[in-house]
């Protein structure tokens, strides 16, 4: 498998393994500590680029996205809906099995 998962990478799997399912915005709020100033239709975070800076806005995104991206490609997760701002991150069986054990 190659080198180990990430700080991140390891508090997604734990997190999605002891919820079910996580979505970006659990992440942006709860590891990177995003406060939400904004509610779309369906009552979900709303994160705005100004508020948060552009840069780290981008920054965090391209994080988040590229550390599901890995951990998809390990096959310890899936990645549900559409992206970059309704994605369901859902542990797979074998991501079950490695926050396990």
């Amino acid at each position: 498998m190659g080198r180990g998962l990430s700080d991140l990478q390891r508090w997604i799997l734990r997190e999605a393994c002891e919820r079910g399912q996580l979505e970006y915005a659990d992440i942006r709020r709860d590891y990177f500590g995003w406060q939400s100033t904004q509610k779309d239709q369906q009552l979900r975070d709303r994160y705005s680029p100004k508020e948060i800076g552009e840069g780290e806005y981008n920054r965090v995104m391209a994080t988040i996205s590229r550390s599901c991206r890995r951990l998809e490609e390990r096959g310890l997760i899936t990645l549900e809906g559409y992206a970059p701002y309704l994605r369901w991150i859902k542990p797979t069986k074998a991501g079950r099995e490695m926050e396990s054990g």
